[in-house]
């Protein structure tokens, strides 16, 4: 199953599947696509890095950036949200590319915060995907 595909299947469809990192289910549910890499401790708990700010702010063009922006807007506005992780392929290269991803469970976003000059969302566990 492609990664879109997996999209479709929770009922989210990506707007466009080179740059979308994310959509938006018909119920409001947020699902993103995230780095397993980009885990971090913080606060006793574990968050995961929605924004690459150093990275992407300064690329006014990248689409796939605002749309994770317009993401990161719905959960604080309380949209559920739920992530796929990813693998890198080659961390040492940029843009980064998927080698691969979850295909059985997503985690269970929780409490959203500002760290560092980036957007970070808590992990609040695994949820398998039906």
């Amino acid at each position: 199953m492609s990664r879109s595909g997996l999209f479709e299947k929770l009922g989210a469809h990506l707007r466009n599947p080179r740059w979308s990192w994310g959509a938006v289910s018909k119920s409001g549910n947020v699902y993103l696509a995230v780095w397993e890499d980009e885990f971090r401790r913080i606060k006793e708990k574990n968050f995961v890095r929605l924004t690459n700010n150093k990275v992407s702010a300064s690329k006014p063009r990248n689409h796939g950036y605002r749309e994770r922006l317009e993401h990161v807007a719905l959960i604080r506005k309380g949209a559920k949200s739920f992530c796929v992780l990813c693998t890198v392929k080659d961390k040492s290269k940029s843009p980064r590319r998927i080698q691969d991803f979850d295909r059985r469970k997503l985690f269970v976003g929780g409490e959203l915060i500002e760290y560092g000059g980036d957007w970070w969302l808590e992990d609040r566990g695994r949820k398998p995907i039906r």
